[in-house]
């Protein structure tokens, strides 16, 4: 089975043209990125695709018509409720950050998704904190290490691959659960690429207190070696099927 690993929420990047458009400092907009994704995510030996920008110039893991107040395409507020943009875009200014961010992913998407060999796996990485949000509905409630989100109805992933995830990680001493905190719902990757034939994808989330001080940013360099060998582990039990 062919892998794809996408990272939509890793980057830190904000062009210096969209500056003057945010209230919130970068360094404050980080708390709310996926921080460190790439470094825990982006395998050997494995096809990686990822965000160029941050997700606060657009959030690659939205509906592209997905313009509601909050954490929508373009976000206006963080998950705690801090106002993000100084004023309301123009939707001129909302088109063409989705012309030149988010539909050119998609293009790089789709272009995996059409010259990868069938069946294909694709793993969509991302963090979470480590205690809960206003938005998520847990707020201030303790996370586990692991969340596999495995979206809507049925579901994205057939249950013999997440068994595989769930066994390795648990196995490998971590605190796993399936939806929990979040389920994929909104999750714009695992549904879009499951629409083609023989595609599988699940949303993996990692607590950020696994691999990195939340406050200082500093990443765990033993921690994110262990996760980094486990996913390896299984997706090369994946691949392999």
């Amino acid at each position: 089975m062919e892998i794809l690993i996408t990272i939509p929420h890793g980057s830190v990047v904000i062009p210096e043209e969209f500056n003057h458009e945010f209230i919130l400092a970068p360094e404050h907009m980080n708390l709310h990125l996926d921080y460190g994704t790439e470094k825990i995510f982006e395998l050997e030996n494995f096809d990686v695709l990822k965000a160029t920008v941050s997700r606060f110039v657009v959030d690659l893991n939205r509906e592209r018509e997905d313009l509601q107040e909050g954490q929508g395409v373009i976000i206006t507020e963080t998950w705690s409720g801090e106002k993000v943009l100084k004023h309301k875009l123009t939707p001129k200014t909302i088109e063409n950050r989705l012309v030149k961010y988010y539909d050119s992913f998609y293009k790089k998407l789709d272009s995996y998704l059409i010259e990868k060999k069938k069946p294909l796996f694709v793993l969509d990485g991302h963090s979470m904190d480590s205690k809960g949000s206003l938005v998520s509905g847990d707020a201030g409630k303790e996370r586990p290490e692991i969340c596999f989100a495995t979206g809507r109805g049925s579901g994205t992933v057939p249950e013999n691959l997440l068994n595989i995830f769930e066994e390795e990680f648990q196995n490998a001493g971590y605190h796993a659960e399936r939806n929990n905190p979040y389920s994929g719902a909104r999750a714009k990757i695992i549904h879009y690429t499951t629409q083609k034939p023989n595609i599988h994808a699940l949303e993996l989330e990692v607590n950020k207190a696994v691999y990195m001080n939340e406050k200082t940013f500093e990443l765990k360099k033993e921690p994110i070696k262990k996760f980094r060998n486990t996913l390896t582990n299984v997706l090369n039990k994946i691949k392999n099927l």
